[in-house]
């Protein structure tokens, strides 16, 4: 499965999906293995114009080839090498909703229930003691920028600006 973005990695698949007669060559390969010279044939191309695009095709991770000695003689074999392709589309139309947004500094909660190992840091320096959870009501605990502990939560209360009219 190939996933795509609106990254230029991706441009060789679009370029091998771009054509009707590579679409053909998908089309035919779904159904069985062939080679070159068979895929020709019933496009009524030429050979080398069917290398041209099988090229693409394997270039946009779409088909495999490999060289087979078969009845005499070296036959590139032609196979699909994905079930499918998934395309996630931006969305030009799509609603922007009008939000409220709030940021809650680490040591700003409001409650909390901690069990060791547990601590405070401000990206400077330790708060209090290691494995001491009453260091978590500590007033420089507002500055902290990262708290850990082994077992139990901390809970921070967030303004609610919806109105009750509001969605």
């Amino acid at each position: 499965m190939i996933q795509t973005t609106t990254d230029r990695k991706w441009l060789p698949l679009y370029e091998a999906l771009a054509s009707e007669v590579r679409l053909h060559i998908l089309e035919l390969l779904s159904e069985a293995e062939m080679n070159v010279k068979d895929i020709a044939q019933m496009l009524g191309l030429s050979s080398a114009i069917v290398t041209m695009h099988v090229k693409k095709l394997e270039t946009g991770g779409l088909i495999k080839t490999e060289l087979v000695r078969k009845q005499g003689g070296t036959h590139k074999i032609c196979k699909l090498a994905i079930s499918r392709i998934d395309m996630v589309l931006p969305k030009t139309n799509e609603l922007r909703r009008a939000f409220d947004e709030v940021v809650v500094p680490v040591g700003h909660y409001t409650r909390f229930d901690v069990h060791p190992t547990c601590g405070l840091a401000t990206t400077r320096h330790l708060i209090g003691q290691y494995d001491d959870p009453r260091y978590f009501l500590e007033p420089e605990r507002m500055h902290a920028s990262i708290l850990w502990f082994g077992r139990g939560f901390v809970e921070y209360r967030i303004p609610n600006y919806v109105m009750p009219s509001q969605r």
